[in-house]
């Protein structure tokens, strides 16, 4: 399937238990600014209640027969009702392998507080002063149909449910709606259809040093995923679709397996988002 193929799970308890210290400053970029026309950032960020300054994630997805692809985001600061945000994404991701000058780029996103979307966005080295880059467009996508409904759960019997239908997909989503089933998938119709096979589970466990709290979840096609319950930098960039509270700490699937790799709550600024006043105008 295509928006929902992240059902899986299982983390790896591994990664630094903080952000490394921000590099010397460069008041002059060293990026070659043909670059920066396939660079983009993401436009916007779906929000979570709660969100702070200096929360950090990576996150590792292996596909058989790829190099693995390694996403990041940070919250570094905030800047006139604007949260600042530096990360690399997958779009950024999959410029590697064509162009390795890309590597050591970092997008960096100025996210309105009140709407999440970017209002502006740049793209630099670590220590080097950023320079501007585009946004993406809007997708143009056909809105899903929602109704209220209900779905057997093992363990639980029905359970309420809001359906989201597709029509030009051909597929719907079944995500709960009351207490810990709150925003959960709870079934998928569709190409390669699945469904919750067994109540969810509750853990804990480490990673970088903290202690998260994890919702299990198993499905009938054999994957099964752990959501944060109560961190709302994860639900912000690591969001599970349908759902406002929860991200995804890890998944497995037959043809792929993501899992969170770095965790902290220090993050600190790796580019240099506004030149000080002694370089302004300078050449």
């Amino acid at each position: 399937m295509r928006r929902l193929a992240w059902v899986v799970g299982v983390a790896l308890i591994a990664g630094c238990s903080s952000t490394p210290e921000p590099p010397p400053f460069n008041p002059k970029s060293t990026v070659d600014t043909n670059l920066t026309k396939s660079v983009l950032a993401p436009r916007a960020f779906k929000l979570a209640e709660g969100l702070t300054v200096g929360g950090h994630a990576r996150r590792r997805t292996t596909i058989p027969g790829v190099d693995p692809i390694e996403t990041w985001f940070s919250v570094v600061g905030e800047h006139d009702g604007h949260w600042r945000v530096e990360c690399v994404t997958d779009s950024l991701q999959s410029l590697h392998a064509t162009n390795a000058e890309t590597i050591p780029l970092i997008i960096g996103c100025e996210v309105d507080k009140a709407t999440g979307a970017v209002t502006r966005a740049v793209v630099g080295k670590p220590g080097e002063l950023a320079i501007p880059i585009g946004i993406e467009e809007p997708l143009d996508e056909p809105a899903p149909v929602e109704s209220q409904d209900t779905v057997d759960v093992p363990g639980l019997g029905e359970v309420p449910a809001l359906k989201r239908e597709v029509a030009e997909y051909e597929e719907a989503s079944w995500f709960g709606t009351e207490g810990a089933l709150a925003g959960v998938l709870l079934k998928y119709e569709g190409a390669e259809g699945f469904a919750l096979s067994a109540e969810p589970s509750t853990t804990s466990f480490e990673l970088s040093g903290q202690e998260l709290a994890a919702l299990v979840l198993t499905y009938d096609n054999g994957a099964v995923v752990k959501l944060s319950t109560a961190d709302p930098f994860l639900a912000t960039f690591f969001r599970a679709p349908g759902s406002t509270v929860h991200g995804v700490l890890g998944e497995v699937q037959p043809y792929f397996k993501s899992e969170l790799t770095e965790y902290s709550t220090d993050a600190k600024p790796q580019l240099v988002w506004d030149a000080p006043p002694a370089a302004a105008g300078s050449e």
